[in-house]
């Protein structure tokens, strides 16, 4: 008999064991269920979406389904979703009602963080991309103070109140910041990499301390020809050394400063900038760059019919082309909509020789923005340059361009003798090329996850931040995540608990390492760490499922209730076997 209640106990001690364990880890009660919305791409890219999803139920959010899909699905769901329109809500609703719950999504940014339309009450849908559908007074009056604030160090501390709002309310859950990896010869020195990843380098800055020559490699075709109709990185790479506008990134500091331009004031209301252009600056050709130089040029970035990416940036600034106005040969006035603190950015795009390039337009139209440099109608017109490279040879196969210095440019004379980009489409031949010195610098276009142990010596792995995020969207007019009124204590604060909830979950550490290879930092607040003004005071949500249940119970939900449960189990299965041997016992 005594046997037989051991063996008993160990069996009762040893299912309490396994519910124990259940009630930490498997056995979390399901408190709601949501449908999450992510974009399908790469599997690779998919990673972080699939950990999220499973790391949700260790909170007790169960995922009802997740909706892996295209874009032409995604947006009628998001940006699209016809707001207010007959037969639909006057906001975007829940999944199951034809909206969204928690949407996967990424930004990349300019390194000005400028958020107007996305968390601002004037941007709630169908008005701007506010899907987060956020609404705060207190941060709309401090976006407008922000985004009209002109002087550095004020608008820096707008920033950081703007980063905290968001950090305490959520609307947007960070998981990470990207980065990306630059490798580069060790003797190349000067190079601000935040820059160069954001393609506004100085590379007036840049020397190779063995020969002043520097080879950069990217994979991919040189098949941009001119800054007027350039919208890809290929043409960033190598257009920021040929083509200078009025203002310019500051080194290291980044920020602007004059360039072009020599000097310029702002009006009392802050919408008029009269700028004077430098008497020093010429173009290549020795020509003075004039103001009626800058005025064609802008008018030829907001012709739609050019199809320009900075078109639509611009048009956000000016009403149309007489918003520039000529005074003389040096001074130009620029007539802003509003007062906004983008306005040096504005005016900080490429400037072409007016005098060259318009009788060329006028005889063979908008082909010649097509023609690649030195060949066909087009000449050295489109790339005769005011900044401080000048192109020397373009190769036809669009295989190989080389710079050299500009002999009129004004501002710090270029270190380097001769700048070369150069196509080498294979990871493979570009590492066996930075190892032998044949290039200086692999365009971070290669594919990022490289193994260090692939390089000598004598190159370096620069991992340079970018203004981009990953973020989970949270749309708060979902009536348990966002306004709170079907939780256990139906208020908007019990809605930000359960973000909170959601923030600690997500292993963010663990996401860099697996999804970025380390290339990466946990992501903090909707405003990405490369861009001027971040707050890194402001720490991430670390992952923390005790706390993140900790959080749930503050929004009323009630965890004990599973331990209860597994008492009561153990109670019933004693019982049972004590009776058990009981009856086996009065058998005997």
């Amino acid at each position: 008999m005594k046997r037989a209640i051991t063996v008993v106990i160990a069996f009762i001690f040893l299912l309490s064991l396994v519910f124990s364990n259940a009630e930490t880890e498997d056995a979390v009660p399901i408190l709601f269920s949501v449908n999450l919305l992510s974009p399908q791409s790469a599997p690779i890219a998919n990673y972080w979406v699939l950990t999220v999803e499973n790391q949700l139920p260790k909170i007790g959010i169960n995922i009802s389904y997740r909706d892996y899909t295209n874009w032409n699905i995604i947006m009628p769901r998001t940006w699209y979703y016809p707001v207010g329109e007959p037969g639909y809500y006057d906001y975007i609703p829940t999944y199951e009602q034809g909206g969204f719950d928690i949407f996967f999504c990424g930004w990349l940014w300019s390194l000005d963080w400028d958020p107007r339309g996305l968390f601002d009450t004037a941007g709630l849908p169908p008005n701007g991309d506010n899907i987060y559908q956020f609404s705060n007074s207190t941060y709309d009056s401090i976006l407008e103070q922000y985004t009209s604030e002109l002087d550095y160090d004020k608008r820096i501390e707008l920033s950081k109140q703007l980063q905290s709002i968001l950090y305490e309310e959520l609307p947007s859950i960070v998981v990470l910041y990207d980065r990306v990896i630059i490798n580069t010869r060790v003797n190349i020195t000067g190079v601000d990499y935040e820059l160069l990843a954001s393609n506004q380098y100085l590379s007036e800055f840049w020397n190779d301390t063995d020969d002043q020559e520097i080879i950069i490699a990217t994979p991919i075709e040189i098949d941009e020809y001119n800054i007027i109709t350039q919208d890809r990185h290929i043409g960033d790479l190598w257009m920021h050394n040929v083509y200078r506008g009025l203002f310019q990134r500051v080194q290291n500091s980044h920020f602007f400063e004059t360039s072009i331009a020599s000097s310029y004031n702002v009006s009392d209301d802050g919408k008029q900038y009269n700028v004077t252009i430098d008497s020093n600056a010429k173009f290549s050709n020795g020509e003075q760059v004039l103001a009626e130089d800058v005025k064609y040029s802008y008018e030829l970035y907001m012709d739609d019919n050019l199809n320009s990416k900075k078109c639509a940036f611009l048009e956000k600034f000016f009403e149309n082309n007489d918003s520039i106005v000529i005074f003389d040969d040096t001074t130009i006035q620029f007539n802003f909509k509003e007062k906004h603190f983008r306005a040096l950015e504005a005016m900080s795009y490429g400037i072409i020789d007016k005098s060259i390039v318009e009788p060329l337009v006028d005889l063979y139209e908008d082909s010649v923005f097509y023609e690649l440099p030195f060949t066909e109608n087009v000449g050295e017109t489109l790339v005769t340059a005011c900044g401080p490279f000048m192109i020397d040879t373009f190769d036809e196969q669009r295989n190989n361009l080389t710079m050299i210095p500009n002999p009129y440019w004004h501002k710090r004379q270029p270190e380097l003798k001769q700048m070369t980009i150069k196509v080498i489409p294979n990871l493979d031949s570009a590492i066996a090329a930075i190892n032998s010195g044949n290039i200086d610098i692999m365009d971070y276009y290669y594919f990022p996850y490289n193994n260090q142990d692939d390089y000598n010596s004598y190159v370096q792995s620069v991992i340079a931040k970018i203004p981009a995020i990953r973020e989970v969207i949270i749309n708060l007019k979902h009536p348990i995540i966002g306004t709170g009124e079907l939780t256990p204590k139906g208020t908007a604060e019990a809605a930000k608990h359960i973000r909170k909830a959601i923030s600690h979950a997500i292993p963010k550490e663990e996401i860099v390492e697996e999804y970025l290879r380390g290339i990466g930092v946990p992501g903090v607040s909707p405003m990405p760490d490369a861009c001027v003004g971040y707050d890194n005071k402001l720490e991430y949500f670390k992952y923390d499922l005790e706390l993140a249940r900790e959080y749930m119970e503050k929004a009323g939900y009630d965890f004990t209730l599973i331990a209860s449960s597994n008492t009561f189990y153990i109670l019933m299965l004693s019982l049972i076997g004590l009776a058990s041997l009981t009856y086996f016992h009065k058998k005997k």
